[in-house]
């Protein structure tokens, strides 16, 4: 048997593995394929990205940065919205050619990144170490790690998209290591495709490949650096040449609506509350709530309390590193100090300072102040991110790989050593476990009258859903969307990642802000006063909309009440009602 054939039916039994175990780690996904949506929180979001990205191809449109479809009338950019082109552009094969319904494409994408990333992990160790068990045990560390299945919990499909990292820092290795140009341009093939599924895993990769080239050639001595400078300036030059071609439309796309978005506001503020707290990395996490520590009472209650110190948003504190990986780290420091061990350990140590964000906090408290990561909270663009906490998922990538070498080491040492490995990686995959995974089920249940809207032959017959919402983190934009996968109208709404300040223009409007959401902790009561309703009309008509839509499921009955009768005043009796929807239809 040749030693290609091998390596194809060794990574055919990973990749089928891996298969196996996500269908288990997302269960009951597997149940509800083609009617829910793997995840909660910001699937429905991923799930809009896939339609919007299926209609735009329809039009001849391979780079759909802009869309008409939110914000109507003047629309916004999505140059640094969390698009994940990547993904769009397997749903529109899958959903236009293949005729799959939205549910089971984006679900079959969220199993595909599982598959992948652990495929791509095992091959990045096994190329490194030579052992396919070190490989499959580093494979399971990263692909199954809570930073990265918190993400498929809160539905970022954007950033558990991780399935090119690490086959980008292997192809980078080998450049380095070979000067040949095919690892060159595949490298920068493999950064460009990670920006086109998460600029903010892409901005991780170029931190995660400059510090790979730093520790590589900091243990070459002097000379032999100096000669090896050269060729390494070239193939920086061309890596990075190659990736900007690569991602060129995205590129021009951030470059020409930055201004729109450079108004962001407390980039360090946001960075400070989205950072991890160091006792994060060693406490179960309570959010997402994994199987081994929920069934003893003592360990979780004693996580909730703790979680409940931290400061800043409790979504992205989710970094528990799993103390089945901390004791492999341990053994892996003693067995195997090989300069690749300790230089993956450094490379470690810088992600695990910088997901602690601006601002060290242990248990909520803040212990120092001016940590590295403040340097990026002041960058333009880079600032955009704001998520220090995410660079955890670098972090157990590189964690991934020290283990990687430990187990090789052990196993050098004994052949016997990789039954019992074999038993950790198990408890490795148990520790990480949060099944039930949450389901997404909002596409299976949109309201009637939006199948009836989308029989209206005008494309461009907008809608105004009413409470208005131009956020949607809170508030109610994400519904509107879904519904506007049934009725396929542009709305005046919506939920991008970055909200520029001129899409908010029609908060200026009296009548238009009084019909806002309330989201954010404002929970005043609906109220007009005589000079707002004496403009209703005129702020309605800047809107061009045909359809106004008011949510009785979506507001107290007090506050439908007070909406119903205003809207009743200024645009006349509904042309429809039921007990969710009152419907305007506008001349």
């Amino acid at each position: 048997m040749s030693q290609p054939f091998r390596l194809g039916v060794l990574l055919a039994g990973v990749a089928l593995l891996h298969l196996l175990l996500a269908l288990v780690a997302t269960y009951p996904a597997i149940l509800s394929f083609n009617t829910a949506l793997i995840g909660g929180g910001d699937s429905a979001q991923n799930a809009w990205n896939l339609w919007w990205v299926r209609l735009a191809a329809g039009r001849g449109e391979i780079f759909p940065f802009y869309t008409s479809m939110l914000y109507h009338p003047k629309g916004v950019s999505l140059a640094f919205h969390t698009l994940g082109l990547f993904n769009d552009w397997i749903g529109v094969v899958l959903q236009s050619v293949l005729g799959v319904n939205l549910q089971t494409t984006f679900n079959l994408i969220v199993i595909t990144t599982f598959v992948a990333t652990g495929l791509a992990t095992f091959y990045l160790v096994l190329s490194l170490t030579n052992s396919p068990v070190a490989a499959l045990c580093a494979s399971l560390i990263f692909t199954y790690a809570p930073i990265r299945m918190s993400r498929v919990l809160f539905g970022n499909l954007n950033l558990y998209s991780t399935q090119f990292i690490p086959i980008t820092v292997l192809f980078f290795i080998k450049a380095f290591q070979t000067q040949k140009w095919r690892y060159v341009i595949l490298a920068a093939l493999g950064l460009a495709l990670t920006a086109l599924s998460s600029l903010e895993l892409a901005f991780g990769t170029g931190i995660l490949l400059f510090l790979v080239y730093i520790s590589y050639r900091l243990a070459v001595k002097l000379p032999q650096l100096r000669r090896q400078l050269g060729p390494d300036v070239r193939i920086l030059l061309a890596f990075t040449g190659l990736t900007v071609l690569f991602t060129l439309p995205l590129l021009l796309a951030m470059l020409s609506s930055y201004g729109d978005f450079a108004g962001q506001s407390n980039q360090v503020q946001a960075s400070t509350l989205n950072s991890a707290d160091l006792l994060g990395f060693f406490i179960p996490d309570h959010i997402t709530s994994p199987v081994a520590s929920r069934g003893i009472k003592a360990i979780a209650d004693t996580s909730q309390s703790i979680y409940q110190t931290f400061y800043g948003n409790p979504y992205e504190k989710t970094v528990f590193i799993g103390y089945a990986v901390i004791i492999l780290l341990i053994l892996s420091a003693v067995v195997s100090r090989t300069p690749d061990t300790w230089r993956w350990i450094f490379i470690s140590g810088v992600f695990f300072i910088l997901s602690l964000g601006p601002v060290l906090y242990v248990a909520g408290n803040p212990i120092f102040q001016h940590m590295p990561y403040s340097i990026f909270s002041r960058l333009p663009l880079v600032s955009l991110g704001r998520s220090p906490g995410r660079l955890a998922i670098f972090l157990m990538l590189a964690l991934a790989v020290v283990v990687g070498y430990g187990v090789a080491g052990l196993e050098s040492r004994s052949r016997n050593y990789r039954y019992l490995i074999l038993l950790v990686c198990a408890l490795i995959y148990g520790e990480y476990l949060i099944i039930p995974m949450k389901l997404d089920y909002r596409l299976s249940d949109v309201p009637d009258y939006y199948h009836q809207l989308a029989s209206d032959p005008d494309p461009g017959a907008a809608v105004l859903d009413v409470p208005i919402d131009l956020y949607g983190a809170q508030g109610l934009a994400i519904n509107y969307m879904v519904y506007q996968i049934v009725h396929q109208k542009p709305i005046v709404g919506g939920y991008i990642s970055r909200t520029p300040e001129k899409a908010l223009w029609l908060f200026k409007r009296p009548f238009l802000r009084a019909l806002r959401a309330r989201i954010y902790g404002n929970e005043t009561p609906y109220g007009f006063d005589k000079k707002t309703l004496a403009g209703a009309m005129k702020d309605l008509e800047l809107l061009g909309v045909r359809y106004v839509i008011l949510h009785a499921d979506e507001l107290q009955p007090g506050d439908f009440a007070t909406l119903r009768a205003v809207l009743v005043s200024v645009l006349a009796e509904p042309d429809y009602e039921d007990g969710r929807l009152t419907v305007w239809k506008i001349p």
